[in-house]
C-alpha cells in the first residue's frame, strides 16, 4: 500500500508527512501516546467482551437452574406456576374491562384485595370439570372476586358475558369440548414461558399502571 503524502496526527490533529504506512502521529512522543491509547482501547474492548460473556453465562446458568428446579418440582407446583403466568396474561389482556359475569367496574389498582371490585382470572368451565380447558384463553376471562370466589363463578351470567364477547358459536364449542387433558412437566414449562412473555409484552403497553398484574 502506498504511503499517503499527508496525514493528520491522531494525537494533536496536526498535518504531517508520514514515512511509513504505519505512521499515525507527527512525532515519536505522539506515536508512543497513540500506540498506548490503541492498546488501552483494545484492552477495554476485550474486558467488556469478557464481561458480556460472563453475564451471558450467568444468565444461562440461572435459567438452567430454574429449569432444573421446575423439572424436579411436584406436578401441583408446576401447574400452579403455569397457571399464575397464564392468569397474569389474562388480566393484562383484559385490563380495564368490566367483570365478564356481573359487568361491574373492577378495581384494577387493588388486585390483592378480596373485595368484589378486585380482579381474578376466572374460568367458565372449571379446572375440575374441564382440565383440558385450563389454559384456554376463551375459557378464562377477567372476573371480579365476588363472582369468581363467592358466587361459584356466576356461571349463568358468565355464559351471557361470553356470548357477548365471543359469540354463541365459540361458547357452544367450549361447552361441547370433551377432550382429555394430558399435561406433563414439559407442557407446564412451555405454558409458563409462553404466557409470561405475552403478559410482559402487554404490561409494557399499559402506561401508568401502578399495580401488579
Amino acid at each position: 500500500m502506498k504511503v499517503p503524502k499527508r496525514r493528520s496526527c491522531k494525537v494533536c490533529g496536526q498535518s504531517f508527512k508520514p514515512v511509513k504506512i504505519t505512521d499515525w502521529a507527527c512525532c515519536e512522543d505522539h506515536q508512543v501516546e497513540y500506540a498506548i491509547s490503541i492498546i488501552t482501547k483494545n484492552r477495554e474492548k476485550q474486558r467488556k467482551s469478557v464481561e458480556a460473556l460472563r453475564r451471558s453465562e450467568r444468565g444461562r446458568e440461572r435459567k438452567e437452574i430454574k429449569q432444573r428446579k421446575f423439572a424436579v418440582s411436584t406436578p401441583q407446583k408446576q401447574a400452579s406456576e403455569a397457571q399464575a403466568a397464564f392468569n397474569s396474561y389474562i388480566r393484562a389482556r383484559d385490563f380495564g374491562k368490566p367483570c365478564i359475569s356481573c359487568g361491574c367496574e373492577m378495581d384494577w389498582h387493588n388486585n390483592g384485595s378480596l373485595t368484589g371490585g378486585a380482579v381474578d382470572a376466572g374460568h367458565y368451565r372449571t379446572v375440575k370439570a374441564a382440565k383440558h380447558l385450563r389454559f384456554n384463553t376463551f375459557n378464562n376471562n377477567a372476573q371480579c372476586v365476588g363472582c369468581n370466589r363467592f358466587r361459584s363463578g356466576a356461571q349463568t351470567d358468565y355464559r351471557i358475558g361470553l356470548i357477548e364477547k365471543y359469540g354463541i358459536e365459540k361458547v357452544e364449542e367450549l361447552e361441547s369440548d370433551t377432550r382429555v387433558a394430558n399435561f406433563n412437566a414439559d407442557y407446564y414449562a412451555r405454558i409458563k414461558k409462553i404466557f409470561t412473555k405475552r403478559a410482559n409484552r402487554l404490561k409494557k403497553k399499559i402506561r401508568g399502571a401502578t399495580f401488579a398484574l
